[in-house]
Parts: C-alpha cells; structure tokens; sequence
C-alpha cells in the first residue's frame, strides 16, 4: 500500500511517538526543537525550509485538529514552481515516491489527528 519512503516515514514516527510518551528529554526536545528531534527519527528537513515547525500533543484539557493550507491563499511563485515540475508542494496529504519537506510536513499534520483520541490523558 505504501512505498519504501512512506513506511520509513510512518515507522520513524510510530518510535518518535513511543519514546516520546517514556523520555521527558524528547518531549523537552520536542517543544525547544521539534526538527532535531524529528531528525532522531529519520524525519528531515531541508536546511533552507524556514518554516515553523510544532510538534503538538493532546492533553486533557486540548484536542489538536490540523487543517490544510488555506486553498484561497495565492502560492508563493516558488512553491508554484514546484508544483508545475511535479512535486507535492502544496498538495494536501500526499507523500509519494518524491516526498518533499512539503509533502512530509503535510503528512505530520495529516497524522497528528490520526489516533489521538486515546491521548487525552497524556501528561507531558
């Protein structure tokens, strides 16, 4: 169902997620540096990509629900480039053979809503 690059992508984030509810040091690491510590897990990405990045966790009290990028919002020419050579820049939940830090950061928020329901209880 999914390719090579998809599976190592998930399998690094299923340990993420497993150390994270055992160590108090990632989830430190977690919230003062999510790249690094998505980094630990064979999540990358590239040095250039500015964007900010949250590592977010449910807790009693909040239920996080990520939505795509605003559709309405012009995108960036660069971001457009990207799209017309083919990438999944901009293309909401697809990761593919050719997963960039886009597609990857859309994936991890795709995800982030995935299986949270039984988290609600966690305490960092």
């Amino acid at each position: 169902m999914y390719d090579d690059e998809t599976r190592e992508l998930l399998g690094g984030l299923g340990a993420l997620a497993e150390d994270w509810a055992e160590s108090a040091e990632l989830r430190a690491l977690c919230d003062e540096n999510p790249r690094e510590a998505l980094a630990r897990y064979g999540v990358e990405f590239p040095e250039d990509d500015r964007r900010e990045l949250r590592i977010c966790r449910n807790d009693a009290d909040t239920c996080h629900v990520v939505m795509p990028a605003n559709p309405n919002v012009a995108l960036a020419d660069e971001t457009m480039g990207g799209v017309a050579a083919g990438t999944t820049a901009g293309s909401a939940g697809t990761i593919g053979s050719g997963a960039t830090a886009s597609s990857v950061t859309t994936t991890l928020s795709s995800l982030s809503s995935v299986g949270s329901a039984g988290s609600a209880g966690t305490a960092s």
